[in-house]
């Protein structure tokens, strides 16, 4: 009985060490982390790769991540940031994305032009008052074919 108490206590202990190393040892890995996507400190400002939807009056909206040819927002992000570095992906993003603007349905009859943009904001402020980017910058525009 005795026995079997010091071998599970030192098992409880090794497997406590185990747990608590990275968090010491400030070090992530497998199969022991310390999570660093969520306790380490994260930059108040982030930078946003998308694709807005204009309408004639020039107000704009982000378009779903179907507009760029996939259901996955983080997908549709990585499209968007990978066609900014070069002009041409950028032009023909823009291009592909105003072509499938009408299949999104009647909720975006009204976009009658794309943006490829890359806008930094500031994230609790988006969250709590604003959704205005702080800056930005339009790296492509092309009209939606057949409208106005």
């Amino acid at each position: 009985m005795i026995r079997g108490r010091r071998a599970a206590a030192i098992a409880f202990a090794v497997v406590l060490v185990a747990v608590l190393w990275p968090i010491a040892g400030g070090r992530d890995g497998f199969p022991f982390s310390n999570y660093p996507m969520f306790s380490g400190d994260r930059p108040r400002e982030v930078t946003v790769h998308h694709v807005i939807g204009r309408n004639a009056a020039g107000r704009g909206r982000p378009l779903p991540p179907r507009a760029l040819g996939t259901e996955e927002v983080m997908q549709a992000s990585q499209t968007a940031r990978f066609a900014a570095r070069n002009a041409e992906r950028a032009a023909d993003l823009c291009r592909r994305v105003a072509a499938n603007v009408q299949g999104l349905g009647s909720a975006w009859a009204d976009v009658v032009e794309v943006e490829l943009r890359v806008d930094v904001f500031d994230a609790v402020e988006y969250w709590e008052t604003q959704r205005i980017p702080r800056r930005g910058e339009t790296i492509a525009r092309c009209p939606v074919v057949g409208r106005p």
